[in-house]
């Protein structure tokens, strides 16, 4: 009893101290831009009719999340702290609930298989945490365990496996495509239990499941009676191609065949060999099946790769420290690399962390973008030095680009969003189809709403994007000479002035800022 209890709180240690400095690490990172306007669209909206507010794809359960990771800013944290530690609390709870379910494992396995998910789900890219398919892993840490625990009947083995249910089922409804897993997954349970009945979480998760689908319908109808319909025919503008998919998926099974063959051979439990496994593959037919290639995409594989390499290398180190075979000392080494080659090509990374900085941006005002702060593009601090002269913190701007990052300097800047659209992901296949009704109906949609918005909210600045050569989405393409085609842009844009150019990183930039505007806090 003791020696199990010595061992729970070396492991809680373990993950208080991965966890605290996670945290550091991410306070001196700029939040990355998806996640920036999400928390954006959680601020500004309230709890129904999100897709009539703001065009975006996400779908509606992220935002409530969100919402709730905003929760700490009542008490006087910034929003990107509060953020930072809600995320990091729901990592925390999905690693009790996982811990719980492991508590009848050996106990220096259950310590082991617990360090080696935390360090999965703290091991993520620095500009990609708190993305949707970080939180999917999260609750598929919980799912994976769950296919090792027990089911109790005390009522407090009740209230923790709906606890359980509900996290798993947050995974599964953030993104279906991750029903995958769950399918096959589900299958190995029911072989390895010779039964084709399902287990009762199966169920748990159908419930839930339509409870979700019929609020949503309820109250964010327009996400399926205006978004998805578009997202279905012009999401496919960021589709990459198979053979750059398939390439990525074949890469993780090759680095996968020496890990697993330490963890089958090093008498690990073979029915948790199997979970892992699975849902790694799993894992990767989602990412094959979203066909977009995003890094962020591959959040879920990665937190189950690294937990399967975490655990093969303790596995490995033990068994050469018994049996001293060159052979497993050759698997360890292997083990070694891959951790070590995945931690040189993270370039988003920063291993030194100054704690009081850290601490500064955490409970101080919103951490503003510096020359110290970690960030997806150099750009971005760029531009933040060059609109920092003509915007204050609350007032309104808007950026003509394709992607996210302008989100990122946004938040940062405490400043508020002047459109309903996040960027302009309905342009490549519109452009692509330009002269059919529909694509041009699409483009009009966006000229217009953008002139709209600009009309109506009066963004005091509007930077201008005019060519990025990292930019494969849309070639040829100017946002200035697009608009100019809307007489109410054109009319719009006569209230304002150009007061700088920026070049920096492939891109050009136009800083228009709108007459008449002094900005007070300069």
């Amino acid at each position: 009893m003791n020696n199990s209890m010595g061992a729970g709180v070396v492991m809680w240690v373990g993950v208080l101290l991965i966890l605290l400095q996670g945290l550091s690490i991410q306070m001196l990172t700029a939040i990355n831009g998806d996640v920036a306007f999400l928390l954006s669209m959680a601020r500004n909206t309230g709890l129904q009719g999100f897709y009539a507010e703001f065009y975006e794809v996400n779908p509606p359960l992220i935002v409530y999340l969100y919402k709730i990771f905003l929760w700490p800013s009542h008490i006087g944290l910034n929003d990107i702290a509060s953020a930072n530690i809600s995320m990091t609390l729901y990592i925390l709870l999905s690693l009790v609930v996982a811990s719980r379910n492991l508590i009848h494992l050996d106990s220096v396995l259950h310590v082991v298989l617990v360090w080696a998910f935390c360090v999965g789900l703290m091991s993520v890219s620095q500009t990609m945490f708190m993305q949707r398919e970080h939180i999917i892993a999260a609750g598929l840490v919980v799912y994976v365990s769950s296919t090792l625990n027990k089911d109790g009947h005390r009522l407090i083995d009740i209230i923790w496996q709906g606890i359980a249910a509900l996290l798993i089922a947050i995974s599964f409804a953030l993104k279906p495509q991750y029903l995958l897993v769950l399918v096959l997954v589900e299958t190995v349970v029911m072989v390895y239990h010779s039964t084709l009945v399902p287990r009762k979480l199966v169920l748990e998760l159908v419930v839930l499941g339509g409870m979700y689908l019929t609020a949503i319908n309820i109250f964010q109808k327009e996400y399926f009676e205006f978004i998805l319909p578009l997202a279905r025919d012009y999401y496919a503008g960021y589709f990459s191609s198979w053979q750059f998919l398939l390439s990525i998926v074949v890469a993780v099974l090759l680095c996968l065949v020496i890990p697993i063959r330490l963890l089958w051979v090093g008498g690990l439990d073979r029915k948790l060999v199997v979970v892992l496994c699975v849902t790694t593959l799993g894992c990767l037919l989602a990412f094959l099946i979203g066909r977009t290639g995003f890094g962020y995409h591959l959040i879920p594989t990665s937190v189950m790769f690294v937990t399967i390499n975490v655990l093969a290398f303790v596995v490995g180190f033990k068994r050469f420290w018994l049996y001293r075979r060159l052979s497993t000392a050759l698997c360890l080494v292997s083990v070694i690399l891959v951790l070590g080659v995945l931690t040189k090509l993270d370039y988003f990374r920063n291993y030194e962390v100054g704690y009081a900085l850290s601490w500064k941006r955490l409970v101080g005002k919103l951490p503003k973008i510096e020359e110290t702060t970690l960030v997806e593009s150099p750009k971005i601090t760029a531009l933040a030095n060059s609109i920092e002269p003509y915007v204050c913190e609350g007032e309104s701007i808007l950026f003509l680009a394709q992607r996210m990052y302008p989100h990122t300097l946004v938040a940062h800047s405490g400043m508020v969003w002047a459109s309903r659209l996040p960027n302009f992901w309905l342009l490549p296949v519109a452009m692509e189809n330009k002269g059919d009704a529909r694509a041009d109906s699409v483009l009009d949609l966006v000229r217009n709403t953008l002139s709209e918005d600009i009309r109506n909210k009066e963004p005091i600045v509007i930077v201008i994007e005019h060519f990025d050569s990292t930019n494969t989405y849309i070639s040829n393409f100017d946002f200035l000479s697009f608009f100019l085609d809307a007489s109410l842009f054109k009319q719009e844009l006569q209230r304002y002035y150009l007061a700088d150019t920026l070049m920096s990183d492939n891109a050009n930039f136009s800083i228009f800022v709108r007459k008449k505007h002094l900005c007070l806090s300069h």
